[in-house]
């Protein structure tokens, strides 16, 4: 609406600008394109967009409330969780959450314009990522243990991914999870400790 109302006042400044008319010309003028767009608005929509205001009132956090709800039920109170939008997830999961976005949590920022988001996790020692499906999507999880645990499809897809760090793993195994070596020498060390007694 103040893009349309930027638009309307331009357009008027142009007119009275060149003098085109009267006062009253000009306002006939704001009148029948305040109306032209109010009429033709809801036909510049792609044919079958589905508008937000056409949602039901909360599709918007409906799965993230019911992610943090099963985070509450479901993690260690210690547990440590990450994600881009995390006012939600921290409010209603009772956890401690460390926000992704750069803004809110400006140490994440340089790893965020690298593309390196999984250093910092692993820095802060995360132990769930959440988020909308296409947040989680863009974190690149090869080199972490990534187990996907929950999906929550009310509105939004929303993602709950538990992040096992090979420095937390025991003899090589954490629950049903193997410790993945980094290095050739790692991976030696890990299959001697394994299989010679």
């Amino acid at each position: 609406m103040i893009l349309l109302s930027v638009f309307v006042e331009s357009f008027l400044g142009l007119i009275e600008h060149f003098r085109l008319g009267t006062a009253k010309v000009r306002h006939a003028a704001q009148a029948v394109l305040y109306l032209g767009f109010a009429v033709a608005s809801p036909f510049a929509l792609p044919q079958g967009a589905n508008p937000v205001f056409a949602q039901p009132e909360d599709w918007y956090t409906k799965a993230q409330y019911e992610a943090a709800s099963w985070l509450s039920q479901n993690t260690d109170p210690k547990a440590r969780i990450a994600a881009f939008q995390s006012g939600i997830f921290g409010y209603f999961s009772e956890r401690h959450v460390v926000n992704l976005d750069g803004v809110v949590n400006p140490s994440a920022l340089p790893y965020y314009l690298e593309g390196d988001i999984v250093s910092y996790l692993r820095k802060e020692r995360i132990d769930y990522l959440v988020d909308w499906d296409g947040f989680v999507d863009q974190v690149d999880l090869k080199s972490v243990q990534a187990e996907l645990v929950q999906v929550f499809t009310r509105g939004n897809r929303v993602k709950i991914v538990r992040l096992i760090w090979q420095e937390d793993a025991q003899d090589g195994l954490e629950g049903n999870h193997l410790r993945f070596p980094n290095t050739m020498a790692e991976g030696v060390e890990l299959y001697a400790e394994l299989h010679c007694d």
